[in-house]
């Protein structure tokens, strides 16, 4: 799950890479490092939006992830005032059947900044329903501004408190908190969590990308 809340734009300058970005490639690296193990993508405002259903295939993830996240895209689900990202609603991948009901092992790795609204305990009692363990990474550092031009947006601020708000949450679902730069560290929790069991080998097949039908199978009635 990829925090692609406004506070996410945030970087060290103008031209340094955002938090979002760093994000993606801990993500992509995350994944290389559990290959085999189905994985999906999911983005995360003031909701929690499947992008890519669990696979082993990594051609879908790696194009998923590049192509379809970014700040504010998608964008959250309704105009607010203050902080947009709400960590609460990653309830909604328990409640709505993000994982496969034959996976024996679910693990929700959260790809985040923070800065978050209050979260309530229903996230917790989600996420231990569905047997979901968690892993934050802390994709934040100091001083880091939004740049929209050359010059650095005033009404920013980076919450050097995010890290600890963001232990307090996973110690209340039960999770772990690893900073970006130990994706070391991610990987190997991983994998405790993950465990190790039998693999079979299966033959590769091509996947079909059905958006472009799609998009002209919707566009026929307009023409």
């Amino acid at each position: 799950v990829v925090d692609t809340s406004r506070s996410m734009a945030a970087a060290a300058g103008h031209d340094a890479p955002s938090r979002v970005a760093r994000a993606k490639r801990s993500a992509l690296r995350i994944r290389r490092e559990l290959a085999g193990v189905p994985s999906g993508i999911a983005s995360l405002t003031d909701r929690a939006l499947p992008h890519l259903f669990p696979t082993v295939e990594p051609g879908p993830f790696r194009v998923t992830l590049e192509r379809s996240l970014g700040v504010e895209r998608p964008p959250p689900g309704r105009a607010q005032i203050g902080r947009i990202t709400d960590l609460g609603a990653l309830a909604a991948v328990a409640e709505q059947d993000f994982f496969s009901e034959r996976a024996t092992k679910r693990l929700l790795v959260v790809l985040t900044d923070g800065e978050t609204r209050p979260v309530t305990s229903r996230l917790a009692s989600a996420l231990a329903r569905a047997d979901i363990r968690t892993l934050f990474v802390h994709t934040w550092r100091p001083n880091e501004g939004i740049y929209a031009t050359s010059e650095r947006e005033p009404e920013y601020r980076a919450d050097p408190s995010s890290a600890g708000d963001l232990r307090a949450t996973a110690a209340a679902v039960g999770g772990l908190v690893v900073d970006e730069e130990d994706l070391g560290g991610a990987v190997r929790q991983a994998r405790a969590v993950l465990g190790s069991g039998p693999v079979e080998r299966q033959r590769r097949r091509d996947l079909l990308a059905l958006m472009p039908y799609l998009t002209f199978a919707a566009a026929v009635p307009f023409g």
